[in-house]
């Protein structure tokens, strides 16, 4: 029994290490605060196409707008209970959007956008470094995907203050994963399902087109807004510089009635009394 244990066993060791899967990756963006490289996956010598929808094209203020939405509940102590926190800050958001947007445009189909950020919290400099990270692809077209393996997971750093890698890491692509759950304040971006019906905590899908469209209603509209109402303001100013202009001519009449004995001056001074109320 022991023998055939053992033979097993072996047999276990032999087939993991001829099924050799490796990862890939290529850095597009990296600074002291956030990593952007390309994944893929090899197995047994061949790239595994995963059949994303890349390259493609989002821009970058529909991705800023995205990770802007994307809120959690922080942990705020132990009194303090739960609160609706972003998951990304302003300066975050800055150094990533403009990273995944070239990330999609050089990915392929068997190529993942990987992104690791850092932050430090309310705190500033006397927080830990808290780390970010996961996975941005199109699957399928037209639909973009960002899944979630840490949301703002305290790190230990070093010495030299570069941050220890942790192992809670979950897979979001997994049912029955729990991670840190994550939601979208844009009613346009979903939490995934999965075929058994289970929603993702970790992992939000939105239509890329109408995403695009939210932004446009925001800030395009505002300007020509802005241009209609600085066109009627220049239309009124002109009317009312000719009612002045008419104003004037008939004050000069007036006088010049008045002045040739042909008015009385209480007609005279009616007369310009009603003229100068038009102005005020």
């Amino acid at each position: 029994m022991k023998k055939f244990a053992l033979i097993v066993a072996v047999m276990a060791l032999f087939i993991i290490s001829c099924s050799n899967i490796r990862t890939h990756e290529k850095v597009i963006f990296e600074n002291k605060t956030s990593k952007i490289s390309l994944e893929s996956k090899e197995e047994n010598k061949k790239i595994v196409n995963n059949l994303y929808a890349h390259p493609a094209v989002l821009n970058v203020k529909t991705l800023k707008n995205l990770l802007k939405s994307i809120s959690y509940f922080e942990e705020k102590g132990l009194f303090s209970g739960k609160k609706k926190a972003p998951v990304f800050n302003t300066s975050e958001i800055s150094a990533l959007a403009p990273g995944l947007m070239e990330g999609l445009k050089k990915a392929d189909s068997s190529q993942r956008i990987h992104f690791i950020s850092f932050n430090r919290g309310d705190g500033g400099i006397f927080n830990h470094l808290r780390k970010t990270e996961g996975f941005v692809f199109v699957k399928p077209a037209g639909r973009i995907n960002i899944a979630f393996c840490l949301v703002n997971h305290e790190n230990r750093p070093h010495e030299n203050d570069d941050p220890v890698e942790v192992e809670e890491k979950i897979n979001p692509f997994k049912p029955g994963n729990s991670g840190t759950p994550v939601f979208s304040t844009l009613s346009e971006v979903k939490n995934h399902e999965f075929e058994n019906g289970e929603k993702s905590p970790a992992w939000l899908v939105a239509d890329t087109d109408i995403l695009e469209k939210v932004v446009e209603k925001t800030e395009i509209k505002k300007p020509e807004e802005r241009s209609v109402d600085r066109e009627k303001i220049g239309e009124k100013g002109d009317k009312w510089n000719e009612e002045k202009e008419k104003i004037r001519v008939r004050l000069e009449y007036i006088k010049d009635l008045f002045s040739q004995g042909l008015i009385s001056k209480q007609d005279y001074e009616a007369k310009k009394k009603e003229l100068l109320k038009q102005i005020d």
